[in-house]
């Protein structure tokens, strides 16, 4: 499992970490966003008059508590992607996107429900399954949601930034479908080992032998390993940390582990064989690492009364109160919990809009009425001159659409459309 190509790649580089690592970030960042939101609220009270001392509290969601929202929004991404049909690269993709966007960004930043459709688009572009933006709409709105081509494309520069621009993302199901390959041809006796270890492994006859007394008999024993490891990467792999701990070769041969141990034991002797000393050391490494891949994060026995094997740090573990399955996330326990996250969530964000939105009693006019608006600049004939010239250039932009001018306006049209800007 020859890791060298992979370990140069954005994903490794900015996306990889230690289970403490990715625990601490988490913390980091509910920690600045708590803090920026309180002293926002607090900020625009002491403009209105109010002493700090009578602030009301303000409740923030904890760390874990955005990690159980984020999660289960995880969770309807997947299930958006089911409904749209999309292929297992694209799904893969979107939900990579949620988890690496939300290292570094808050819920009480940016709500995961208004982007589970926008990153599902930007993924569909990602891995070039190319899907015509009125065609999406059309599919979304049979889906419940009702998303204009502005709502998909808006937030993609967001979207952007919080992925660092790395957007290519490295997954585990080519790996796994070499096992499967090779597997098979092992069954047929046209195994060929890597030229280095020839005179190490089993003759192509003999390694077809031993296989087939493992198999006894049953031959499709191969194709329901692979399946269910398959299964298993396209689903339980996408909503834990899997990603951000291992590489793609290793989650795709824990996978295996965990669909049939005896298979993947025989193909790790057959590229470890007894006679390779040095193979044999970086053999009992490598089971360790799948072992703990296949049992601390894939295993269909996890729950949350299980042992948690990373006590205290925050990781997306069934034993964290985490959905980590299709089967969880309609558990009513869970949803119960989302739920009050959620509106906690709604109730310290909208009090901060609110607090933005109210101005001392000296701003209003003499009739008692109110000319801000709401950003601090108390013009509300600003407001209306800046409403006017977007609405102007949205028109001339969809006008040029049409009219299939991919250039826009000409420049004497937006230097009109500006000129009451200054």
């Amino acid at each position: 499992m020859d890791d060298t190509i992979y370990s140069t790649s954005t994903q490794h580089r900015l996306f990889t970490f230690t289970p403490k690592q990715l625990s601490d970030l988490r913390y980091a960042t509910n920690k600045v966003a708590t803090e920026k939101i309180t002293e926002s609220i607090k900020r625009r009270a002491a403009a209105t008059g109010i002493v700090e001392s009578g602030v009301e509290e303000i409740d923030c969601p904890t760390a874990e508590e955005e990690l159980k929202l984020v999660a289960y929004y995880c969770v309807k991404c997947m299930q958006l992607s089911d409904h749209f049909q999309f292929p297992s690269n694209v799904k893969a993709t979107a939900l990579t996107f949620l988890h690496r966007l939300y290292l570094t960004t808050s819920t009480l930043t940016l709500h995961p429900k208004k982007l589970l459709l926008p990153i599902l688009y930007l993924a569909t572009k990602t891995e070039n399954h190319y899907t015509p933006i009125k065609s999406f709409i059309d599919a979304a709105a049979t889906a419940g949601p009702k998303v204009t081509k502005e709502d998909l494309l808006d937030p993609e520069f967001t979207i952007a930034m919080g992925l660092r621009w790395a957007f290519q993302v490295w997954h585990p199901f080519r790996g796994l479908e070499g096992i499967f390959l090779e597997l098979n041809a092992i069954a047929a006796g046209h195994y060929q080992p890597p030229k280095p270890k020839e005179n190490l492994v089993l003759p192509a006859a003999e390694a077809k032998v031993t296989l087939l007394e493992l198999l006894a008999g049953d031959m499709d024993r191969i194709g329901r390993a692979h399946g269910e490891a398959r299964r298993l990467l396209t689903t339980t792999a996408l909503l834990t940390d899997v990603y951000f701990l291992y590489t793609p070769p290793q989650i795709s041969f824990g996978a295996f582990l965990e669909a049939d141990r005896e298979l993947a034991t025989f193909y790790l002797d057959i590229k470890f064989p007894e006679s390779d000393l040095a193979g044999g050391k970086a053999k009992a490494k490598l089971l360790g690492v799948l072992d703990e891949i296949a049992k601390n994060h894939l295993s269909a026995g996890l729950s949350g009364e299980s042992k948690n094997p990373y006590q205290g740090l925050l990781l997306q573990l069934p034993q964290n109160g985490i959905t980590t399955s299709l089967a969880m996330s309609v558990d009513p326990g869970l949803v119960k919990e989302v739920t009050r996250i959620d509106k906690k969530l709604y109730r310290v964000t909208k009090r901060d809009q609110d607090s933005a939105g109210k101005k001392k009693p000296e701003e209003g006019n003499a009739n008692g009425g109110q000319t801000g608006n709401g950003n601090g600049s108390g013009n509300g004939k600003y407001d209306e001159d800046e409403e006017r010239r977007a609405k102007k250039r949205r028109l001339e932009r969809e006008k040029a659409e049409r009219e299939g001018d991919v250039f826009g306006a000409s420049l004497s049209d937006v230097k009109t459309a500006g000129a009451g800007s200054f």
